[in-house]
């Protein structure tokens, strides 16, 4: 399909599609008011309950959708790492934050993420945050509450951590418990 951008002789802009053979004035002139093509046809849609819908959920304000999301995701993340228990044993202000961060991941509608450098889908990310329970949180707060070194960006730090956080859990509690027992003299490598 071919599409021409033209001026008409009249003022006005044209596009003509060549493989249909029809004509589009664009009125770009104020005072020419009467050449504005306003035959326009309305294709219904294929799918009718498609357009109920979509009038439903146009009717609420898209910030007001957001939040709800953000809620439902904040309440869906909480009962997944079971928060009360959790608050019981870590800091409940650094649980809050990771929480909410988590939460922004799920709702948010974006492409991709960076993670190590690398471009992620968002897909991967949000099935990778569904996938964390009180086991996978609480061995990430386990490591982080012992972090020292300065984090630059918090946040970024968070997301990739708790996309990490689900393949690494297992691994980071047995190499804590080797850890403590060689510390403590019980196990000894020959």
């Amino acid at each position: 399909m071919r599409t021409n951008i033209g001026k008409s002789d009249r003022g006005g802009t044209y596009v003509r599609n060549s493989n249909v053979g029809q004509t589009t004035q664009l009125n770009t002139n104020i005072q020419n008011i009467k050449e504005i093509n306003t035959d326009v046809i309305k294709y219904p849609s294929i799918n009718p309950s498609q357009e109920a819908k979509s009038e439903t959920v146009s009717s609420i304000e898209p910030e007001e959708r957001w939040i709800d999301r953000y809620n439902q995701n904040i309440e869906f993340v909480k009962s997944n790492i079971e928060y009360d228990g959790l608050c019981t044993i870590h800091d409940k202000a650094t649980l809050d934050n990771i929480v909410s961060i988590m939460a922004e991941v799920l709702t948010v509608d974006r492409h991709s993420y960076t993670i190590e450098g690398c471009e992620y889908p968002a897909v991967l990310i949000k099935k990778r945050f569904s996938d964390i329970d009180y086991s996978v949180m609480d061995a990430f707060l386990m490591q982080f509450e012992n972090k020292t070194e300065k984090i630059r960006n918090i946040k970024a730090y968070l997301i990739t951590s708790m996309y990490n956080a689900p393949s690494t859990a297992s691994a980071q509690i047995h190499n804590a418990v080797i850890h403590d027992i060689c510390g403590c003299g019980i196990y000894k490598n020959k």
